[in-house]
């Protein structure tokens, strides 16, 4: 699995966070008067020659990504904001990544011992294909980490928690950690995720349902030329996860070290970076012996 992803570290208990509501410093950051006392969101957009969009928020960032290699240390998570990401991405910033985004990615174990993968969705398309992993298989559920100055149980747990119910249903999650930290290549998202498993009181057949169904009622909204918030409206209304999308389809593997093993090494050019990355951590923390 070198090609596609990169095992940083198995947790042997659930690791420490410390919230630090502290800007993170960084090489070509603006000014701070367009952070604090409040962020000016447009001010930002503007400073670094991006176009203007809705996406406005605080996002977590690993303040000290060299306690990665420590045994034992509190990680501190300080934030940026949604525009300092959009400029890092758009390369406005360098080539080299300027800060360490959280990313959570949940390895997801059904009543009837399977686990969830995704076909990740979007248009197939080979620029979309290296960008976003589109059409090949990740893990469900993730999502970069939103700052927050407190935590229910933790930055990660807690990103898990909301995009399990965002992607996959508002089942009940009976048990859920932080089990370890990969680095993922191309194809996909790059960069270094920590990655959960969670369990829930849900089968397969349920969460599949779920994601069919809110995927079709997706395009048909699409085509009757609804708008995103329309969207998410009427599948909240309806019960149905309103970022299904984010995988056009669901299949499951059963929940053991061979089933695991061969879907990896047999079907591994289906498999996007995060996917694998993921799945490799959850094999080498429950089937290691």
């Amino acid at each position: 699995m070198n090609d596609l992803a990169r095992t940083i570290k198995i947790f042997k208990k659930n690791p420490q966070f410390e919230i630090q509501d502290v800007l993170a410093n960084f090489s070509g950051r603006a000014g701070l008067e367009l952070y604090l006392p409040e962020v000016r969101y447009d001010a930002l957009t503007e400073f670094y020659g991006l176009s203007k969009n809705d996406f406005r928020e605080k996002v977590a960032v690993l303040a000290n990504p060299t306690a990665l290699q420590e045994e034992i240390a509190p990680y501190l998570i300080n934030w940026v904001t949604s525009v300092d990401v959009r400029a890092a991405n758009a390369r406005k910033l360098g080539d080299v990544e300027p800060f360490f985004q959280l990313a959570a990615i949940g390895v997801t174990v059904t009543r009837d011992n399977q686990i969830v993968l995704g076909v990740r969705g979007g248009a197939i398309t080979p620029e979309r294909v290296q960008q976003y992993a589109s059409g090949l298989y990740g893990c469900a559920p993730g999502g970069s980490v939103t700052f927050k100055p407190e935590y229910k149980v933790d930055p990660i747990t807690d990103t898990m928690a909301n995009e399990f119910r965002e992607e996959l249903g508002n089942f009940e999650i009976k048990d859920s950690k932080v089990i370890g930290v990969f680095e993922a290549y191309r194809p996909g998202p790059t960069g270094i995720k920590f990655v959960g498993e969670i369990r829930t009181d849900a089968t397969f057949k349920q969460i599949q349902d779920y994601n069919s169904r809110a995927n079709k009622w997706e395009e048909k909204l699409k085509s009757d030329g609804a708008l995103r918030q329309e969207i998410d409206n009427t599948l909240a209304t309806m019960g149905l996860p309103t970022d299904a999308w984010e995988h056009s389809s669901l299949i499951g593997i059963l929940n053991n070290r061979k089933a695991i093993k061969r879907i990896l090494k047999e079907e591994s050019s289906r498999f996007s970076g995060i996917g694998a990355g993921a799945l490799t951590i959850y094999l080498l923390k429950n089937f290691s012996q």
